[in-house]
C-alpha cells in the first residue's frame, strides 16, 4: 500500500519524482534503524530493563526490575541504588523494602526493611520468613518462630519457611521435628541444594554420619560450588579416618572461597590426626593470617605449635591473645590448662582466679568446674582451707559435680575431719555407685578408723 501510494504521488507530481523517492527512502532507513534498536532492547532481559529505566527514569517499577536483575548478577551495590530509588518513587510497595533488606549487610537496617514491608503488608510471607531468619541468626530464636508459624499458616508448603523453621528447631534441640520440617522443604523443592544441606546437618545431629555424608555429596551434585557442603563432608571423612578423601574436598572448597579459614582449620585437624604436626602448624598459620581476630583459630594454632614443640612461639602467641582479649573465658581457661601442663603453678593460680572472676560476672555454666579447678590449685599449694572452700562452692553451684564431692572428702580426710569426709564419699557414691576413687578413699578411711580402734 505504501509503494502504491508512492507511485500514485509520483504520477500526480512528475516533476518531483526524485525528491519524493529520496524522502521515502530516507524515512524507510530511519524507521528501519529504530526497529533494529528496539529489537535489540527486547532481545534480553537486561537490555529491556536498562531501556525501561532510560525511557522512564521516574518509574519505580523500572528501577525495581533492574535492581532485581543486578542482584541476580551479583552486583548488589548497584542493585541497592536502584532499590532505594524505587522506594523513593513509591515507598508503599512492600516488595521494594523486602528485596532491599535481603541484600543489605547491615543487619539492623535489613531488619528495618523487613519490618516496613510487614507494616505495609502484615501477611507478606517473604518478609515474615526473612525477618524470622534474621532474628534466628541473631540468636533470637524464640522471637523468630511465631513469624514462621504465621507464614506457614498462610502457605503450609512454603519451602523457605519450612527450612527456616527446621533450622530454628535444630538450634533449640528439637531434632525430630526439625528433621520433619526440613524433609517437607525438600519435598516442596526436591532439587533445592539448601534444603539438602540442612537435611545433612540434621542427619549429623542424629549421628547418622554415613547418611549425612551421602547427603552432602548430593548437595554438591546440585550445587558444585557449595563450599559448606565440601567442608562438612570433609569433617565427616576425617572423623571416619578417610583423610585421603577429605583433603581434595577441602582444597576444592578453598578454590571456591580462598578466604575460607575454617577449611584450613579442618585441614589442619586432618594433618594433626595423621601426626603431620609441621603441616598442621603451617596450615593454621595461614588460617590465622586470614582470620587474625578469630580466637578459636589462634588457640588451635597455639596448640599445634605446642605439639610441634615450638614452645616459645606458642607461649608468645598466647600472651598476645591474652593481652588482646583479657576477659575471654575460653582463652583464660585454655591458658590456665596450658600453665598447669607446664607446671607453672603461679601462672595457673593467677589465670584461674581471673577465669573465675569472669565466670562469676557472667554466671557462666562452667562456674562449678572453674571453682573445682581453683580448689585444685589451692590444694597443690597445701592450702587446704581455701581448697575446701572452693570445692564446696563448686558443689553449691552444681550438686552433681561428683569430682568436687570426692575431692572435698579427700581434703577433709587430710584435715582429720573423718566423719565429714565419710559423708562426702557416701554422697559421691550415691550419685555414682561405680566411682572408683570414692570407693577407694572410703575403704581407706574405714580401714584407718578400724585400725585406730
Amino acid at each position: 500500500m505504501v509503494a502504491q501510494g508512492l507511485v500514485s504521488l509520483c504520477e500526480r507530481l512528475p516533476g518531483c519524482r526524485i525528491p519524493i523517492t529520496l524522502t521515502f527512502m530516507t524515512l524507510l532507513l530511519v524507521l528501519g534503524v529504530r526497529t533494529v534498536n528496539r529489537n535489540q532492547d527486547w532481545m534480553s532481559r537486561r537490555s529491556l530493563f536498562i531501556s525501561g529505566v532510560k525511557t522512564f527514569p521516574g518509574n519505580a517499577k523500572m528501577h525495581y526490575n533492574i535492581a532485581n536483575l543486578l542482584r541476580d548478577e551479583g552486583n548488589t551495590d548497584t542493585a541497592e541504588i536502584h532499590y532505594r530509588r524505587a522506594i523513593r518513587l513509591n515507598p508503599d510497595h512492600p516488595s521494594y523494602h523486602l528485596n532491599l533488606g535481603a541484600i543489605l549487610t547491615n543487619r539492623s537496617e535489613a531488619e528495618s526493611c523487613y519490618q516496613e514491608a510487614l507494616r505495609l503488608h502484615p501477611g507478606h510471607i517473604g518478609a515474615l520468613v526473612n525477618l524470622a531468619s534474621l532474628w534466628i541468626e541473631n540468636e533470637k530464636v524464640s522471637a523468630g518462630i511465631p513469624l514462621l508459624e504465621q507464614a506457614l499458616d498462610i502457605d503450609p508448603a512454603h519451602a523457605e519457611g519450612l527450612l527456616t523453621y527446621g533450622k530454628a528447631l535444630l538450634v533449640q534441640g528439637q531434632t525430630l521435628r526439625a528433621g520433619q520440617l526440613i524433609q517437607s522443604a525438600m519435598e516442596s523443592r526436591p532439587n533445592w541444594a539448601s534444603a539438602h544441606l540442612y537435611y545433612a546437618t540434621f542427619l549429623q545431629h542424629t549421628d547418622n554420619m554415613e547418611e549425612a555424608l551421602r547427603e552432602y555429596l548430593r548437595v554438591l551434585d546440585l550445587d558444585p560450588e557449595e563450599s559448606l557442603a565440601m567442608n562438612s563432608a570433609a569433617r565427616i571423612l576425617i572423623s571416619l579416618g578417610r583423610h585421603n578423601e577429605a583433603e581434595p574436598l577441602l582444597k576444592r572448597a578453598m578454590a571456591v572461597d580462598p578466604a575460607c579459614w575454617d577449611c584450613l582449620s579442618v585441614l589442619a585437624t586432618s594433618y594433626t590426626r595423621q601426626g603431620h604436626h609441621s603441616q598442621a602448624v603451617i596450615t593454621l598459620g595461614q588460617a590465622s593470617s586470614l582470620a587474625p581476630n578469630e580466637t578459636s583459630i589462634t588457640l588451635k594454632y597455639v596448640q599445634a605449635l605446642k605439639q610441634a614443640r615450638h614452645t616459645e612461639k606458642a607461649h608468645t602467641l598466647l600472651q598476645k591473645l591474652l593481652a588482646r582479649v583479657p576477659d575471654d573465658l575460653t582463652v583464660l581457661t585454655f591458658a590456665y590448662n596450658y600453665a598447669m601442663e607446664e607446671n607453672r603453678l603461679a601462672d595457673a593460680f593467677q589465670l584461674i582466679r581471673e577465669a573465675v572472676s569472669v565466670a562469676e560476672q557472667l554466671r557462666h555454666e562452667s562456674l562449678s568446674k572453674l571453682y573445682f579447678e581453683q580448689a585444685e590449685v589451692y590444694r597443690l599449694h597445701n592450702d587446704y582451707d581455701n581448697a575446701l572452700k572452693f570445692y564446696k562452692k563448686s558443689i553449691k553451684e552444681n550438686q552433681h559435680q561428683t569430682e568436687s564431692i570426692v575431692s572435698a572428702g579427700s581434703v577433709l580426710y587430710l584435715k582429720k575431719h573423718y566423719k565429714e569426709a565419710e559423708e562426702f564419699y557416701l554422697r559421691a557414691l550415691a550419685q555414682d555407685p561405680g566411682h572408683q576413687l570414692a570407693k577407694h578413699n572410703l575403704a581407706k578411711l574405714r580401714n584407718f578408723l578400724d585400725s585406730a580402734g
